[in-house]
């Protein structure tokens, strides 16, 4: 495998992942501001998409998907 691009491409999905967290934080402020059903279902939506490229990361750095757990 070339490490050097998987390192690269792990290092892009860390940082996807943080831009995802701080999504779902505002959606989070947002629902819990404006008692929002959609807002809390759209963290949601935003939290399983931040672990799934997590996992894709884990994956390239030869571990599970586990990344500091946030």
């Amino acid at each position: 495998m070339d490490t050097e691009r998987t390192a690269a491409i792990r290092s892009r999905l860390e940082e996807i992942a943080d831009e995802l967290d701080d999504i779902g934080q505002a959606c989070l402020r947002e629902a819990i501001r404006e008692q929002s059903a959609p807002a809390a279902a759209d963290e949601r939506l935003i939290g399983r998409a931040r672990r799934a490229v997590l996992k894709a990361a884990g994956l390239l750095g030869g571990s599970d998907g586990g990344h500091e757990s946030q």
